[in-house]
């Protein structure tokens, strides 16, 4: 596979992986009766089982080539400042809930019965998260 290529239904399969996850992690969500704690929500493999494998496919297709082209340093080099990039926009995203919460900017949510420590105990959570 060329660097340049990118497939959609990839993308497309990844992103039903996190929407079925999110419902996954719902409380009280209507799909829970669908689910298998064993096998999965479809029988055989969970979304997130499959999410890892797809996006485990997708990183070695890219840095492989990177791989061949510049060899492993190269390849540390990409996959660490990707790594350090996604890590921050994780970081920045929680820290600005985390305000929106501390402010009281989200007054309609009533997540402090599955949240406690965010509400109760804001700095432990930041400190747990980071």
């Amino acid at each position: 596979m060329s660097p340049r290529f990118r497939s959609y239904a990839l993308d497309v399969a990844r992103g039903c992986c996190l929407v079925i996850m999110t419902v996954d992690h719902v409380p009280r969500n209507i799909f829970g009766r669908f689910s298998n704690i064993l096998f999965g929500p479809f029988g055989f493999f969970t979304a997130a089982s499959a999410f890892v494998f797809i996006s485990g496919l997708v990183s070695a297709w890219s840095y492989g080539s990177i791989y061949r082209e510049q060899g492993s340093i190269a390849t540390w080099r990409h996959s660490l400042r990707r790594a350090v990039q996604l890590y921050a926009v994780n970081s920045c995203l929680f820290l600005l809930i985390l305000v929106g919460f501390l402010l009281g900017l989200m007054p309609g949510l009533r997540l402090d019965a599955e949240y406690e420590p965010l509400f109760y105990e804001p700095w432990i959570a930041l400190y747990r998260n980071l």
